[in-house]
């Protein structure tokens, strides 16, 4: 079983270091004439992740925090409030984004319930 709860629990097997081991490796953080980053694998990673949600285009996030940090900050200008679960990860460890000078976001907690709808 794959466990992707974290980077931290996630470990290469023989075949991945293998891959990584002979990757071409280009600078994502430079960009291209294309106004794309320059890292052939980070391009076909997100060309991938297009085609899958039939969508125009897509971000690879090296982590779960920076997407969150980045879908928050999109979607929501500084004053706006968020509904998050007390228990949630993005409130219990990602707090930055509810920081005054970043974003001035404000949590709002609510107990989430699943209900039956279908009796």
């Amino acid at each position: 079983m794959i466990d992707l709860r974290s980077d931290t629990l996630t470990l290469p097997n023989k075949e991945m270091l293998e891959t990584i081991l002979h990757a071409k490796l280009g600078d994502d953080g430079r960009v291209g004439k294309d106004g794309r980053g320059e890292d052939l694998t980070v391009n076909k990673l997100e060309d991938l992740a297009s085609e899958l949600t039939g969508k125009a285009g897509s971000i690879l996030f090296s982590s779960g925090t920076l997407a969150n940090t980045v879908a928050i900050l999109s979607c929501c200008k500084p004053g706006d409030k968020v509904l998050v679960d007390k228990i949630q990860h993005i409130y219990k460890t990602e707090k930055v984004v509810f920081e005054k000078d970043f974003g001035q976001l404000i949590p709002v907690f609510y107990e989430f319930k699943i209900f039956n709808i279908r009796g």
